[in-house]
């Protein structure tokens, strides 16, 4: 509530993760149970807790059936009543480059990792621009939002920052071919 979206929770995912996967843009914060960002009211249906939090519901979100998305997940239906995400204010994430990928003539996947201390906060169709060197392009994200350290960019097209994910490949060997 209040769109009436609905999703599919898969084993003991979370309610947030299941929520991103299914491009639905929920309010959350860290996503892993610190700042109550992601809180939502339990209006029926029951839920777990599947991973741990240091957030401490206050009275009021015990009195008011509160829940954390990060870290309950769904016994049987639920209905969820979520409040609009706040804005995401502009990050700059510094990650390492896992792996490039081949998936088709003119076409790379570049698997990204952030540190564990950064991670993406996501909105579905979320372009990032991304610096190799002093090249840059902007790219829309092909990655789950629901793995924010874990971030895949797809590269199209002949240009010089194709060149540059190229050299990449060349320099480290990364490429699953």
């Amino acid at each position: 509530l209040p769109g009436g979206q609905t999703f599919d929770v898969d084993g003991r995912e979370t309610l947030l993760e299941a929520g991103l996967r299914a491009g639905l843009s929920l309010a959350y914060g860290c996503s892993n149970g610190n700042c109550g960002d992601c809180r939502a009211r339990l209006v029926e249906g029951e839920v777990v807790k599947v991973k741990p939090h240091d957030y401490m519901p206050t009275r009021q979100d015990k009195a008011d059936n509160m829940v954390l998305t990060c870290a309950y997940s769904p016994v049987g239906d639920v209905t969820l009543e979520v409040g609009e995400p706040a804005e995401i204010p502009e990050q700059t994430l510094v990650a390492r480059v896992r792996q490039v990928e081949t998936l088709g003539p003119g076409r790379r996947a570049l698997n990204l990792m952030t540190s564990r201390a950064e991670r993406l906060r996501f909105r579905a169709g979320q372009r990032l621009t991304v610096a190799i060197g002093a090249v840059t392009r902007d790219i829309h994200v092909a990655s789950c939002p629901c793995e924010e350290r874990r971030i895949e960019l797809h590269v199209t097209g002949d240009d010089e920052f194709a060149d540059e994910v190229d050299q990449l490949v060349q320099l480290v060997g990364m490429d699953a071919d």
